[in-house]
């Protein structure tokens, strides 16, 4: 995960048009947890990210993502594995978004 988290970043930020930065961001995953509620009825992944500058301000920000699963074990693994893919980078847009993000890159 922490790689798809990078690339997902460096991905977003390009999109964005934000150039490199000297300040070095920090980010935890501290949550990506899935829940269903049935047979393929309310999946769900919950994820959230904390971004941190050096200066020791920080930016968190949290999804949930929901997706309907495939029948089967194979099909339904390999469909939470994609929406944890979707979910991670619906995440970074989010937090790449956010009016408080470009400060931690100063």
């Amino acid at each position: 995960l922490p790689q798809q988290v990078e690339r997902g970043f460096d991905e977003a930020l390009a999109r964005a048009g934000v150039r490199a930065s000297p300040a070095r961001v920090t980010g935890r995953l501290t949550r990506a947890e899935i829940a269903a509620r049935g047979l393929g009825v309310g999946t769900y992944w919950d994820v959230a990210l904390l971004l941190a500058s050096p200066d020791g301000r920080r930016l968190g920000v949290e999804l949930r993502y929901g997706f309907e699963p495939g029948m089967g074990m194979v099909a339904g693994c390999k469909d939470a594995g994609d929406a944890l893919a979707t979910a991670i980078r619906l995440l970074v847009d989010k937090a790449v978004a956010d009016p408080r993000f470009i400060a931690l890159l100063r």
